[in-house]
């Protein structure tokens, strides 16, 4: 008879013929933790064992559809804590960074009382107080050249960032802030009549060049500049006042600008921004990350977190550390506060929950910056007793709150 009357047609699937027929409130997941090896302690929702183990590392859970907070402990690696959008079956996988224990060595010689660095993939730039250089070392520490600050036309350094082959450097008495290429041509010549002559480096005219009979003509050999921001300049509604820790990339700077308790965002030579007013009261140090900004607020001693878009998110009081001097967020997004009264480095999470004391005992610490990424990273910290190196080391006995 169903033969007769279906003339043989398919009989389509329940789920086409109601169209609007709500999803699964369930779905299944399967969660890999790399790496793979130890033991392993799983919390889904705040539940230890909702999630059952099917061989190493590799677990299977039922869960509903949306977010669910999960963390994951194993000896030897940071506490792992995010959120899940969970929508479909599928497997995650969870990697876990290596805790990484620092062991001080030493400080780098020529770089007595320093008061800013800056790193890249093979340099270093440090600024000792009262020498008026900044000094550029390779990696190991080896000097590379002297940068004179009457070569560049500063008188001091708050706060310094390499940005590819270029270093932006802040001065908080002449209130400017100036970029210098850092390899290539990074001199140039003009010629001057021997009565402009100075303590610059002459050289000897070229024999094509042209002289005007009874005129001296000289070189005189200046390190080639950018000016990003005027001493005296207007920017938003006052000019700059003491300019401290800077921090970018890609041509987009942030400034703290101290005596006017506010951040100035950059973008090449041009002004954006002010932010922070009415929020901060002595920043002195910035550090960006994707776009997160931290401010260190030596005055308010705490860390305050914006965007980089100039939204505040949050004023985080710091348990151990009064007075932060240095904030700085490496490649892999750990947070590191230097302590000026405390004489600590402290790391912590990007959302400043913490993960182990660096340091203890830099004088009057300051600014931070590191060559390297995980166990294997150094971390550079400007203080009073020069650039003190902390060399990185795989702690494989840390264990996770």
């Amino acid at each position: 008879i169903w033969q007769r009357s279906s003339g043989f047609k398919d009989i389509p699937e329940i789920d086409k013929l109601i169209p609007d027929r709500p999803p699964e409130t369930s779905v299944s997941l399967e969660i890999l933790i790399e790496p793979r090896k130890g033991e392993t302690v799983l919390i889904i929702d705040d539940q230890e064992g909702l999630a059952k183990p099917v061989e190493n590392s590799l677990y299977k859970v039922t869960l509903n559809r949306g977010t669910h907070s999960v963390k994951v402990k194993k000896k030897g690696f940071y506490l792992l804590e995010r959120e899940l959008k969970v929508s479909k079956s599928e497997r995650i996988v969870l990697t876990l960074d290596k805790a990484v224990r620092y062991t001080r060595t030493s400080e780098l010689p020529g770089t007595y009382k320093t008061t800013a660095v800056a790193t890249g993939e093979n340099d270093i730039f440090a600024a000792p107080a009262g020498k008026e250089i900044i000094v550029h070392m390779n990696s190991e520490g080896k000097k590379k050249e002297e940068i004179h600050y009457d070569e560049v036309g500063l008188r001091a350094v708050g706060g310094m960032v390499l940005d590819g082959d270029v270093i932006v450097i802040t001065d908080p008495q002449r209130n400017q802030i100036v970029a210098l290429p850092t390899s290539g041509d990074v001199f140039e010549e003009e010629k001057i009549t021997i009565e402009e002559t100075d303590s610059m480096e002459i050289t000897e005219p070229e024999p094509e060049d042209e002289v005007i009979p009874g005129e001296v003509v000289k070189h005189k050999r200046t390190r080639k500049k950018t000016v990003i921001a005027y001493g005296g300049e207007t920017y938003g509604d006052v000019p700059l006042s003491r300019p401290a820790g800077i921090d970018g990339k890609d041509g987009v700077y942030y400034v703290a600008d101290a005596g006017n308790a506010r951040v100035l965002m950059f973008e090449s030579s041009s002004f954006r921004k002010a932010i922070g007013e009415g929020k901060l009261f002595h920043p002195v140090d910035v550090a960006v990350s994707g776009d997160e900004l931290y401010v260190a607020d030596i005055g308010l001693g705490k860390i305050l977190r914006f965007s980089t878009a100039g939204e505040f998110k949050e004023e985080v009081e710091l348990d151990s550390q009064l007075q932060p001097g240095g904030v700085f967020v490496s490649p892999e997004g750990f947070v590191f506060v230097s302590d000026f009264a405390r004489n600590t480095i402290v790391k912590y999470t990007p959302d400043m929950k913490p993960l182990s004391i660096a340091a203890t005992d830099i004088v009057a610490p300051r600014g931070i910056a590191q060559i390297g990424i995980g166990p294997e990273a150094v971390v550079y910290v400007a203080d009073a007793a020069g650039l003190t190196v902390l060399k990185g080391g795989w702690d494989n006995t840390y264990m996770p709150e």
